[in-house]
């Protein structure tokens, strides 16, 4: 079996408390001290443990691996672990680990403005240029996004590949484990991520074993996950050692679409979703409040300046992080202590002053 390992690095600015008369008294919209403290602690107990793991492998082994790192990721790794930026990027150069495309925020701009996911990719870019000199060819997008026309905005911003989810409704008769054409763009290749093997996979309970099932020899399996939605403590070492043990072919995404090739297109029309915990496209757009942010989102879009180094485009697209529409949700357990219809009010509150701040 081949396998791809994807993992994706993220960290959330927090947003402040923000009432109806802070509106237009240029007051901050995010948390700095609560997004240091809570990145900090996170990059500590789950992040690190995970990267100093896939160093160690991808050093003394054949192990590959994809990452991808979001610009805030970026900036709170630069900042508090400068070494550890650095040891990657000689990874990054020795082939050992490949780099992701994706958006700064991890934001939901491509389903509100094309223009703000273009602003969002090329910030990103940027980032990976600056700090590692290189440039993607594989694109992941937030929450793994995908229908046919972001398909074609993935290929124009030059990528060659993209994530998608697998979705049994769409695949009808075909195996998710391959890759696909993407319906919306010419020859770009589409890797399916499989939510349910990779939660087998990393179950604490598990992490010692690895099935083998025969029906996936010689098939293509894409394993994703993000540390955050993932127990403390996790045997990483001892769980990538396992399943390089069982003679398995790890691969790059790179990689695996120059050995893997299909002429089998994966149609998409309307945007879906499915991440890596499991969660589908209803969590984040499904109910009125989460509407009724997109609604002034989409509203904003012909308003705001077009410079990716715009504050007030950088901080709309912050606002637009997956996790603050998470948030949003009635249906999904939070961690947060604000809840949803207080978080929608702020949210709607930050979204007014962009405009005054426009006018």
């Amino acid at each position: 079996m081949d396998i791809c390992f994807v993992f994706n690095f993220h960290c959330h600015k927090y947003l402040n408390q923000y009432s109806f008369f802070d509106i237009g008294k240029n007051r901050q919209y995010f948390d700095s001290k609560l997004s240091d403290t809570t990145n900090l602690k996170n990059l500590t107990d789950y992040q690190l443990p995970l990267l100093e793991a896939i160093e160690h492998l991808t050093t003394k082994t054949n192990l590959k691996c994809s990452l991808f790192f979001s610009g805030v990721f970026l900036e709170v790794l630069s900042q508090h672990h400068p070494e550890m930026t650095r040891r990657i990027g000689k990874l990054v150069d020795s082939g050992k680990i490949e780099l992701l495309g994706g958006t700064y925020y991890n934001s939901l701009a491509c389903l509100y403005s094309h223009d703000a996911f273009k602003l969002d990719i090329k910030k990103h870019a940027k980032a990976l240029k600056s700090i590692f000199n290189y440039k993607a060819n594989c694109f992941t997008n937030s929450e793994n996004i995908y229908s046919n026309d972001i398909g074609r905005q993935i290929k124009s911003a030059g990528f060659k590949s993209t994530i998608a989810p697998a979705v049994e409704w769409y695949l009808g008769s075909n195996n998710c484990h391959q890759i696909f054409q993407s319906d919306g763009a010419r020859k770009l290749s589409l890797l399916l991520a499989d939510c349910s093997i990779s939660k087998f996979l990393f179950d604490s309970s598990r992490s010692s074993t690895f099935f083998m099932d025969d029906s996936l020899k010689n098939k293509l399996v894409v394993v994703q996950a993000d540390p955050l939605h993932l127990p403390k403590n996790m045997p990483w070492n001892k769980i990538l050692s396992g399943i390089k043990t069982r003679k398995n072919q790890l691969l790059s995404i790179e990689e695996a679409v120059k050995i893997h090739q299909t002429k089998t297109t994966y149609h998409i029309p309307h945007p879906l979703a499915l991440n890596c915990s499991g969660l589908d496209l209803s969590y984040f757009i499904e109910n009125p409040i989460q509407k009724d942010i997109f609604d002034k989102l989409k509203s904003l879009k012909n308003e705001l300046p077009s410079k990716i180094d715009s504050k007030l485009q950088a901080d709309q697209l912050a606002l637009s992080d997956s996790r603050n529409f998470l948030n949003l949700s009635t249906k999904a357990i939070s961690k947060e202590t604000t809840k949803p219809h207080d978080h929608y009010l702020n949210m709607m509150n930050m979204l007014t002053d962009i405009e005054i701040r426009v006018s």
